[in-house]
């Protein structure tokens, strides 16, 4: 059986733990406050630290593209660090998002599926054709202008 010992700054309790320390509110608010600092700094740390070399025809699994920081990490890098680019996983989203925020004097290009006529998922095969999707995204950005 443990053996309990008195804690005089306690008033004299009894606790199982020799160095027992309890935190004031400040100090909670300090601790709290260092939590998210490293909260916050992780991603740029690890960015700076992690090595992501790869050719320049490299092409990122979709298994990895899930991996948001590799993947903006890689796209960037594709970019050249000029320009704007977003990265949206979800095909008919990003079709969507791309033609809605369009300025009149850019072109958009829907590039990668072809002819193609289904979009393979994990939960399987569903219809999905890009043109369908650009002529529903185009009409509705023509009826909002």
């Amino acid at each position: 059986m443990a053996k309990l010992n008195q804690n005089p700054q306690a008033g004299g309790s009894e606790s199982l733990f020799v160095n027992e320390e309890r935190l004031s509110g400040r100090q909670w608010l300090v601790v709290a406050a260092i939590l998210a600092l490293a909260a916050w700094l992780a991603p740029v740390v690890w960015q700076r630290v992690e090595r992501f070399e790869t050719g320049p025809d490299y092409r990122i699994p979709y298994t990895l593209s899930k991996d948001y920081w590799l993947y903006k990490r890689r796209a960037a890098e594709v970019a050249g660090g000029g320009g704007r680019f977003e990265v949206i996983l979800d095909r008919r989203a990003a079709i969507e998002w791309t033609l809605a925020t369009a300025q009149p004097d850019e072109v958009v290009v829907i590039a990668g599926r072809g002819a193609e006529r289904e979009q393979e998922l994990a939960a399987g095969r569903v219809p999905f054709d890009d043109r369908e999707v650009a002529r529903a995204s185009l009409r509705r950005v023509a009826a909002g202008s």
